[in-house]
């Protein structure tokens, strides 16, 4: 499913459209994928797990040391 949504969303020249989440397209998106999803699941699936710049892993030290940081500078 994530390759079939990725290639509609690439041969459809719609990755910037994708990328910010209008609406119109997810439902474009949905009914030329054809598999039951909804739009939203699409969007979610797209924004949450496929979306170039996703980071999955661990954070760095950098990373760590900032949200430190704010978090003494502006709590919880």
């Amino acid at each position: 499913e994530d390759a079939a949504l990725l290639k509609l969303i690439e041969t459809g020249g719609l990755r910037e459209a994708a990328e910010r989440g209008l609406p119109e397209v997810w439902i474009e998106l949905a009914d030329l994928l054809n598999n039951g999803r909804t739009n939203k699941q699409c969007r979610d699936r797209f924004q949450n797990h496929l979306r170039t710049g996703i980071k999955k892993g661990n954070w760095t030290k950098e990373e760590i040391k900032l949200i430190e940081d704010m978090y003494k500078s502006f709590g919880s």
